[in-house]
């Protein structure tokens, strides 16, 4: 029986290709706990019935015992094999926040941790177990490459893991042991190949039959248009567009969620038009102590999920994107989401993201070139200034081994010459903003911040 390779789409490879040392490509958060369910009668945090706990799980998520490594005879390719020697202690580990063990000394420790590579060699996550916080809590710093996951994939991933009810940790219940499947062979690669090739044959034979057909494609590709002309056209030149370095920081800003959505209600936008609004603002505080002129209107790129309903538990990418104008030539918080608000529900409303995503889609067949120039490319681009991406968290609170989890902060990943990455998450009641920087680029990132809280009074 021939065994078809796994392919790896092109979006979610690009990642694999675009990383390197000091440009870690995954996702993920640092997310408190209460501590007394998750420790032992010493205190200790309980690292083996943690293990098991979570390996439990694997079953609901094949891909995280899987490695992804180059397909045969399809260069700049990928493809997922079965890990040949998984271990859950390489992916569930300990480790501790420095002291005094607050809240900035935890996210250090985290921004350190998600500055680091995950090898390529192991299933690409990891989950580190945060000891050493002074109020008694535990930490879990997940790490998830782009490749894997996107942000709502990472949620659902999540509550896999995780609990909607307080369940207690096993003592000491050991799962089945798991086998893994041998990789493709040569014979069953070059076999696939030429499937492939058969059936992209006849897909242009068949499409060549159908002028209509042809003639719907072609009047189908125009929506590409807008997305490439905006694409192109520049965003305006910052300090803090430079090349991202290896050092990372990392900060956070919480809200009230139903303050955010209230605030939104009286002026007819969304939570997200809220956020952008109050990032806008902190932008613009950041451009006035820096001397540069603060009437701007900067560019952020703003993924947009398009998983349906029916989608939901499956990994890897289903995003397209908006490039939303961000108006920091506006000093008021309200009259900003008064510009901002019908222009987001604009460009949601023409399908963009979803053209986006399929321009993305087309680049398959060039999987080859695209890596070659995208590390460059996105070194020297010019078409946005920062990435922001909210996605909607638990509404209610979830567990792991009957310990509620208190608080999580959203972290995504920064590339080329974006040195600022806000991510916003949901959960509970409170809308958490991860703001996620280079070091080098903005080591007065406490003016941003300070910036975006004061956006939301």
């Amino acid at each position: 029986m021939t065994v078809a390779p796994d392919l790896i789409p092109a979006l979610d490879a690009s990642y694999l290709e675009l990383e390197h040392p000091g440009l870690p490509m995954h996702i993920g958060s640092v997310a408190t706990f209460e501590g007394a369910p998750l420790r032992d009668e010493r205190g200790r945090i309980r690292l083996g019935d943690l293990r098991r706990h979570i390996e439990s799980r694997l079953e609901l998520l094949p891909r995280f015992r899987q490695i992804a490594v180059p397909a045969p005879l399809r260069p700049g390719r990928w493809m997922w094999v079965d890990a040949p020697d998984f271990d859950i202690a390489d992916h569930v580990r300990a480790a501790s926040v420095p002291s005094p063990g607050d809240e900035a000394a935890l996210l250090r420790r985290c921004a350190d941790i998600h500055a680091e590579l995950l090898p390529r060699d192991r299933p690409l996550w990891q989950l580190h177990l945060m000891d050493g916080l002074a109020d008694g809590r535990v930490a879990i710093v997940e790490k998830a490459h782009h490749t894997l996951v996107d942000g709502v994939a990472g949620v659902d991933v999540t509550m896999v893991l995780m609990d909607a009810h307080p369940q207690p940790l096993p003592r000491s219940r050991v799962g089945a042991r798991w086998a893994p499947k041998p990789p493709p062979s040569m014979v069953d690669a070059a076999r696939s190949l030429a499937t492939d090739g058969l059936h992209g044959a006849t897909r242009v034979v068949s499409t060549a039959l159908r002028p209509a057909s042809l003639l719907r494609d072609a009047l189908a590709t125009t929506r590409f248009l807008p997305v490439l002309a905006q694409m192109t056209s520049g965003a305006p030149r910052t300090s803090f567009n430079r090349s991202v370095s290896g050092r990372r920081r990392l900060t956070a800003v919480r809200r009230p969620l139903a303050e955010l959505k209230s605030a939104g209600r009286a002026h007819g936008a969304t939570l997200n038009d809220v956020v952008l609004s109050a990032v806008t603002g902190g932008l613009r505080a950041l451009l006035e102590a820096r001397g540069e002129d603060p009437d701007l209107v900067l560019r952020a790129l703003v993924p947009v999920s398009l998983r349906r309903e029916d989608e939901h538990g499956a990994l890897g990418n289903r995003t397209g994107a908006l490039f939303v104008d961000l108006p920091c030539c506006i000093s008021d918080a309200g009259a900003r989401l008064d510009w901002l608000a019908p222009r987001t529900a604009a460009q949601k409303a023409s399908g963009f993201a979803a053209a986006s995503e399929k321009l993305l889609e087309r680049v398959n067949a060039l999987a080859p070139v695209i890596d070659l120039v995208a590390g460059p490319f996105l070194e020297r681009q010019s078409f946005v200034n920062l990435v922001v991406t909210n996605v909607p968290g638990p509404p209610d609170t979830i567990y792991v081994g009957g310990a509620a989890m208190l608080d999580a902060i959203p972290i995504v990943p920064l590339t080329g010459n974006v040195t600022v990455g806000i991510a916003v998450l949901s959960y509970d009641g409170t809308v958490t903003i991860g703001i996620d920087t280079d070091d080098a680029a903005l080591p007065d990132v406490a003016v941003l911040v300070d910036g975006i809280d004061a956006a939301f009074d």
